[in-house]
């Protein structure tokens, strides 16, 4: 929310162009939803047991 109002106050003093803050939230909204999709993409690689293998120790190794 405070992205958005950020946005239309910067329009209505005058500091950016309208189509500046609408590329603004466009790029945004992809960098969100890519980082979204990577988030998700690796979690359900560990689910298949390879991931916690090669970060976590052997449970033999802990104290």
């Amino acid at each position: 929310m405070l992205a958005l109002a950020t946005g239309v106050g910067r329009i209505a003093i005058g500091r950016h162009w309208p189509m500046d803050v609408l590329v603004s939230y466009v790029v945004g909204f992809g960098l969100l939803s890519g980082l979204i999709w990577l988030y998700s993409a690796i979690r359900a690689a560990g689910h298949s047991g390879r991931a916690e293998r090669a970060i976590l120790p052997p449970a033999d190794a802990v104290d």
